[in-house]
């Protein structure tokens, strides 16, 4: 006992003396860096770290050194201008750019690789298309990341008529080779139902929330979970009490 205590506080001291001796480092600001600047943390790559940043239609990765200082400023060319949404998903090999832009009436959903220096691997990749009408919302497509950030999905969800919704889904691998392309119809009762919380699971499932909610009121009194299976093609429903 008295030996177990006698390491207890050897450990407790240690870890209270590295405690006193930890130093914090800050970036320094960047004058590009404004107000409106949108950045993402991406993680620790060999010796550096990585920040995706985001201005307008200025789109570049910043490479740190430890302690904090730029080592480099990669520029995402390969981005256009009035790009409609970029997505960054980062695990601990590389960084996946999802990104979407519209030229004429289509709008396009492009990937592309970055090594852990900022650099692509290889060319964009188209993913999919979607032809829009001339009035038409160009926010077509979504994308969901595994928590094991093995797996993207992207998928587009049209509302053909006023209760009645058409699924596409393209399952993508962590170095973005598709798996499995899923394409499914949801239909509801009326319109106090919804449709929301989408989710990507580790093995590839897609899920999502199917509820109710009261005559006038904004509680909701029916919940399901639904799961459209990762080589299946029917949706599974199951309540939520």
């Amino acid at each position: 006992m008295i030996r177990s205590l006698a390491i207890l506080f050897f450990f407790i001291l240690t870890a209270t003396y590295q405690g006193k001796a930890q130093r914090i480092f800050y970036s320094e600001p960047d004058r590009d860096d404004v107000r409106n600047l949108k950045f993402e943390l991406l993680g620790k790559f060999s010796n550096q770290y990585m920040v995706y940043k985001n201005v307008r239609n200025n789109h570049s990765v910043v490479l740190y050194t430890p302690d904090m200082v730029v080592k480099e400023k990669v520029p995402l060319d390969f981005i256009p201008e009035r790009a409609i949404n970029v997505d960054v998903f980062s695990n601990q090999e590389s960084v996946l750019v999802i990104y979407q832009f519209q030229r004429k009436n289509i709008v396009y959903c492009m990937g592309v690789k970055l090594d852990g220096n900022g650099k692509t691997v290889g060319e964009p990749l188209e993913l999919d298309t979607t032809h829009i009408g001339t009035f038409a919302s160009n926010k077509v497509y979504s994308v969901l990341s595994s928590d094991d950030k093995q797996k993207l999905m992207v998928f587009k969800m049209r509302n053909r008529f006023r209760d009645d919704f058409e699924f596409r889904t393209l399952l993508l691998s962590n170095n973005l080779i598709p798996i499995r392309r899923a394409g499914f119809n949801y239909v509801l009762e009326n319109t106090k139902e919804a449709i929301a919380d989408f989710y990507l699971d580790n093995e590839g499932n897609f899920l999502f929330t199917h509820v109710k909610h009261q005559v006038e009121k904004e509680y909701i009194s029916m919940a399901n979970l639904c799961m459209l299976p990762t080589y299946g093609d029917s949706v599974l429903k199951r309540p939520l009490s």
